[in-house]
């Protein structure tokens, strides 16, 4: 939505309707209930700030090449908080510090691809494959945590790649 209104995208009603597809498949592997606490909120407000993100990361996409960028978002305010980390965070135990660096790693070459794809392709066409993230989350929580995922989470993997590639096999308008 916010690439429809901040950056003047068209999107058919035929994308649209892929969006909501991917998005009922998010449903589906998220399960968020009906019940408002403070980890609802905070997960609330994190997509929203990461959709911000990516819609200011569109609009930025002809300022600077991906490096540049991906150091500017990433980067600088890795150094401005991590003396505040250091301070309020026990140390680590080696394998949160591997997991934390892993995450990190993985964030910034995701974010660092995604810069790339944004300067070949619309926000509103790339929107139902960041989605995929979950497919990841899911692969990586039955590997590390052995959490097996139940019915509801496949169909949702299933609704969401399907609604991605079809999306992708699309032209814009």
């Amino acid at each position: 939505m916010l690439a429809i209104i901040f950056l003047r995208e068209t999107v058919s009603p035929l994308r649209s309707l892929l969006i909501l597809i991917g998005f009922g498949g998010v449903l589906c592997v998220v399960r968020p209930g009906f019940g408002i606490e403070p980890g609802l909120l905070w997960a609330l407000t994190a997509g929203l700030f990461y959709g911000a993100f990516l819609t200011m990361s569109r609009a930025l996409t002809g300022l600077g090449s991906p490096s540049a960028l991906i150091f500017s978002q990433l980067l600088i305010p890795t150094l401005i908080l991590l003396p505040l980390g250091l301070t309020v965070l026990p140390t680590p135990s080696p394998d949160v510090a591997a997991l934390t660096l892993g995450s990190t790693l993985f964030s910034m070459l995701g974010n660092l691809l995604l810069l790339y794809a944004y300067r070949i392709a619309s926000a509103t066409r790339l929107a139902p494959q960041v989605y995929f993230q979950l497919i990841a989350a899911v692969l990586l929580g039955w590997l590390i945590f052995h959490d097996l995922p139940d019915t509801f989470t496949w169909l949702g993997l299933a609704l969401i790649s399907g609604a991605g590639l079809a999306s992708s096999r699309l032209r814009d308008p």
